[in-house]
């Protein structure tokens, strides 16, 4: 889907460090896979993920009188989520031990760390999709309208998440046949494998600060075993936070 205006901010430094944290089984298919899972949006936990706030709402309705539209429009934006998938990243100079707390509890998971600019990098390969990379903005719904065109929702989220700093990579597949909307189509059906590469994605990894004993070994061999670069496995480290 090609756009002639941005949805995201993109971050000012391309070397801002950016982690994602993961069990073991999502970092596995990491390695297995050499792609990143892009999720359908509408199956993720916030339920007014890619929603219009209801500031905006009320500044168009304020500008126009053709209501009906404005609130067809909005109505077509809440369906449009099943043709969007995402992939997010935390944004921060360092490992945050609350993030491990909120998406590795277990302790059998670790963290990849890059970079914006290797992530991109990353992506080279892929040619299936126009994927936008860039900054999630955290606002109060009640009173921050947001420019009324699609998919700009999606670089927004309420104020209640702004912990988790996010950095999302969107991709949109829409319904269209024959030259026409079709909301009956299934674009995307719970997700988009995105085959990225692998050495130019991983700075580091970083293994959680409770893992098991044996586990550090455990994520050397699957990453050892699938990615085919043995140089990789020096940027195994435990997490800063290991013995605290």
């Amino acid at each position: 889907m090609e756009l002639n205006y941005k949805i995201f901010q993109e971050p000012c430094n391309p070397d801002i460090k950016i982690w994602r944290y993961m069990d073991f089984d999502k970092y596995k298919y990491l390695m297995n896979e050499g792609a990143l899972y892009f999720s359908r949006s509408d199956r993720l936990k916030d339920l007014f993920e890619g929603s219009y706030p209801a500031a905006t709402s009320l500044l168009y309705k304020s500008l126009s009188k053709q209501h009906d539209k404005i609130e067809n429009f909005l109505s077509e934006a809440k369906a449009f989520r099943k043709f969007v998938a995402v992939n997010c990243w935390h944004i921060n100079d360092s490992e945050s031990l609350e993030m491990w707390k909120r998406y590795v509890k277990s302790g059998e998971g670790v963290v990849v760390q890059t970079t914006y600019s290797r992530l991109l990098n990353s992506f080279s390969g892929y040619k299936d999709d126009n994927i936008y990379c860039g900054k999630v903005n955290y606002i109060d719904f009640a009173k921050a309208p947001i420019p009324l065109q699609p998919l700009v929702p999606f670089a927004y989220k309420q104020l209640v998440y702004s912990y988790e700093k996010e950095l999302r990579c969107l991709i949109c597949r829409p319904p269209i046949k024959n030259g026409k909307f079709d909301w009956s189509l299934n674009m995307i059906n719970d997700g988009i494998p995105v085959s990225i590469q692998i050495e130019k994605l991983i700075e580091y990894i970083y293994v959680a600060p409770n893992a098991p004993a044996g586990f550090d070994e455990m994520v050397k061999s699957a990453l050892d075993k699938n990615s085919g670069n043995k140089k990789l496995i020096r940027r195994i480290l435990p997490s800063i936070f290991r013995n605290t």
